[in-house]
This record gives structure tokens, sequence and C-alpha cells, in this order.
């Protein structure tokens, strides 16, 4: 359930400096703390909430550590789809496939991957692209760091040529960006390395959706896990569920709990009719089997989150009620042994659960999103308690969820991204540009808003700004 943070930088700028990005914040914060989690004035939730719009282009990202004001600024580049990665120093790593060719306006040079390491203060502390193998025709997929500084990103690549057969292949590197040999380069099936976990030796564990074929043409499909040796490009597989249509939805990794992997299968019905059934299945780093449970019929899952240190799994899914759009939005927490501890429903008419958060006194945090309308989406938080049931809500906030996630003082931040006002554009375009504006919030334990923050750098312009949360409570913001 947890959703990469890839970003789109084609018209990138420096980090503006923090009195720019304060004279745009709600109410007053002391000097160093607009962006702390878990401290700062509080502030009243803005009367002024904006509701969501489309056309998003993602900006400059910089580390702001609690209490601290950024001392330099972060050049990123200008031309590239990168990916930021928040490293456990408090610095990032920023990924991206690149022209082979800069000069390259068609694409027929290829692409290389390039990296580009950040320090805690914005200091460039390498920036590295990789010419150790002839130019690619892929684009990048995941990318995970090692505990150890490293890093690995999965390739969707064609062989050949352009229009060769797809596959995925894993590049791996060094902390200073160094290629790893050739021969520790695992190659996948096309759709074999969806999702990448790294674990804490330096093994990679995958899962994916894999096509089957028979005598060139595509039979079926079939769910696979890949388990691959630290600097190894041995893969070790299990594969299952092999069907005419099948399909990983989500997959998680958490130690002390294991890989958890989600997928539909789809069945026919009478009188030429289909429908998708889910199961969610739990195994452990050696791709070992715990447990499959199926779901019930009508019910089905969107995704999984792994809970660290035995603590289970949440589970979201929607069950149908007849008309597609009046489905119900379903959360479940299961145990490491797959028994069900609670299932909660909510509300219908297009709202999933998102981004679920395990509170340390075990209470739950919930993100109630609603799809995009023609007055734009909303979002409230849920607080249930740890039998599932509802305690309280933080009424919603019109704009698209980003993120919840959990923060070191028991309680949560919240980020949506809002529309200010649709801009000029062309007349070929059919979805509507706008100017948008990013909200944080911090919420503490028991829903209470401690304090809002609007971002909004790039007034009357498509880009947006950008809120990544990190494991240690801090944000990238841009």
């Amino acid at each position: 359930m947890r959703r990469r943070t890839l970003l789109p930088l084609p018209l990138l700028a420096a980090l503006l400096a923090l009195p720019l990005l304060a004279s745009s914040c709600a109410g007053p914060a002391a000097a160093g703390d607009w962006l702390d989690p878990t401290a700062g004035a509080a502030t009243p939730v803005p009367t002024d909430w904006l509701s969501i719009g489309n056309g998003i282009t993602p900006a400059p990202v910089v580390a702001v550590a609690p209490g601290k004001v950024p001392a330099s600024r972060l050049a990123l580049p200008e031309d590239a789809y990168g990916q930021i990665l928040p490293t456990s120093d408090g610095g990032a790593l920023w990924v991206a496939d690149v022209a082979a060719d800069p000069k390259d306006t068609t694409g027929a040079s290829g692409r290389r991957i390039r990296a580009i390491r950040y320090t805690a203060t914005g200091a460039v502390a390498w920036d590295r692209t990789d010419g150790t193998t002839p130019a690619l025709h892929a684009y990048v997929g995941q990318a995970v760091l090692f505990a150890d500084g490293g890093y690995a990103v999965v390739l969707h690549e064609a062989t050949g040529s352009a229009t060769g057969t797809m596959q995925d292949r894993i590049l791996r590197y060094a902390a200073d960006g160094t290629p790893r040999a050739a021969d520790r380069q695992p190659v996948g099936e096309a759709g074999a390395f969806e999702h990448v976990f790294a674990l804490a030796d330096g093994t990679l564990l995958a899962a994916g959706t894999a096509q089957v074929f028979e005598g060139g043409t595509q039979a079926a499909s079939e769910i696979v896990l890949t388990r691959i040796p630290k600097d190894s490009a041995t893969l070790e597989e299990r594969r299952f569920a092999r069907s005419d249509g099948v399909m990983l939805y989500d997959a998680d990794w958490a130690e002390g709990t294991g890989l958890v992997a989600v997928w539909r299968t789809m069945v026919q019905g009478e009188g030429g009719s289909t429908r998708w059934d889910s199961t969610v299945g739990l195994f452990g780093e050696d791709l070992a089997e715990r447990w499959t449970k199926a779901m019930p019929a009508g019910l089905g899952l969107t995704g999984a989150t792994a809970l660290a240190d035995g603590k289970g799994l949440y589970l979201a899914a929607q069950r149908q009620a007849g008309d597609p759009a009046q489905a119900l939005p379903v959360l479940l927490l299961l145990d490491k042994d797959g028994t069900t501890r609670w299932e909660r429903t909510g509300e219908g008419g297009q709202t999933w659960f998102l981004d679920p958060v395990l509170l340390k006194d075990g209470r739950t945090l919930v993100a109630h999103a609603m799809a995009q309308t023609a007055g734009g989406g909303s979002t409230e938080v849920l607080l249930l308690s740890a039998a599932g049931e509802p305690v309280s809500a933080v009424a919603r906030i019109p704009g698209f969820l980003t993120f919840l996630a959990g923060t070191k003082d028991g309680g949560a931040t919240l980020c949506t991204r809002q529309a200010v006002k649709p801009l000029p554009q062309p007349p070929y375009i059919s979805s509507m540009w706008q100017d948008t504006r990013a909200v944080v919030a911090h919420l503490d334990g028991s829903l209470t808003v401690t304090w809002t923050r609007v971002i909004d750098q790039f007034k009357n312009a498509l880009r947006g700004d950008v809120v990544v949360p990190t494991s240690e409570g801090r944000l990238l913001v841009g």
C-alpha cells in the first residue's frame, strides 16, 4: 500500500530559501520550526481549504531537519524524471534515466542511469552517470537503498533495440555510485520485478506478474516471487496462481512479518460474465509460503501494508454493491498468522482507505479519501480503536491525499494537494491544468490538529509543491 514518490522534474530550479517558503505558511511559526512534524505553535485549520485539480508537476526537493533552517541550495536536474530516496543520514539520493546523448531529442541514442547523492545540508556529495554499459532502451522502475549506502535500480528494458523483447533487469551500485560488475546484474522476465525490497543483509526480494508463453504465444499469467542473494545474479523463484487472467495488485515487506502479496484472478461466470477474486498470501524471506487466504466474493483487495516486528498487516479493499460507483471501502487488520483481528467498512461512493498507521497504543489512523469529482476530491482521517471501532475523525479536507505518515510523537503528518485556480492550456489538452498548493498538517494521537502549513512556492504555474516523509520523522519538501 506504500506509494513510491516518482518526481517529474521538467522545469526544476534551485531550492528556495526558507523565508520565501515561510511567507506562504498558514498561521505564525517560530523561526526554523515551520516543518517540524512533532513541534511548533498550534495553528487553526485554514478556513480557505481549496479543491484539488490535476496536471500536477512536482518541484525541487530539499531535506528540512526539525528545528533547523536549510543552509544551502539543492540544485536538481531540469530535464529528467527522477525518484527521490531519503537516506539514513538525513540526505537524499536522486535516481533517473537520462538521454545517453544530451543533444538527442528523439530518444534514438538510448538511456543511461544518473544518480546524485545529497548530504543533509543539501550539498552534492557526488553526481554520476553510468557509462559502463551500452546505452539502454529502458526506463527506471523502482529504486531501493541498501543498509551500507549502496542502492539498486530496476530497469524495464527492451533487448537489442527499442522494439526488442521486454525484460526486467536490476543494476546494483556502491555507496559512492560506482556500478557493480555486470555479472551481478540479475535479469528477469518483464513484470517480474514490479515491487522490490532490500533486506538488511543486502538480499533483494521481488514480486510481480509474469507472462507464460507456449509456442511463441501468450498462454497465461502467473505470480512470481524472486529472491536474489547479495551481490549475486542468481534468481531463486517461486511461481504460482497460473491463470488466463491473474494480476499482482500489491506487495510489501516488513522485518518480522514477511513478504505479503495481494493478487486478483479472473473467473468466468454464467452467461459470459467475469469477476475478479482476490487472494492474499504471506511468504518468508526464503519465499516459503506461510499461508494464503482467499477473500469472499465481491471483496476486491486494493493494497497491503506489512507491519514491522511481527505485528501483522493491513489490507485495503472495496466491497462491490451492484453499482461499481457505490463500492464500499474496507480496511482489515490481520495477525501474522493470517487471522483477521478486525474489519471496518466505510462510507461508499468512490472512496478508499489509504496509508493506515498503527499507533503505539494499538489504535489505527487511516485516511479515507474520496475520488475526484466536478467539485474536487477530499480526505478525512479516522481514528480507530484497537478493535477497529471508530473513535473520532478529522473533518473532510478538500484535496487529493499524497500521504499519511506516522510520527515519533505517536501522531501523524497529513499532506494533501489542492487546486488554487485553472491555468491557460492548449485547446488539444482535455484535462484541466491547475495551479496547486500543498497543505501539511500534524495530528497528535487524539486527532487534534496541532499545526498546519500551506506550501505554495510556484504561483500561477503548473509546477506543484512536493512533500515526502522519511522514516526518521523528517520531511523532504520542494
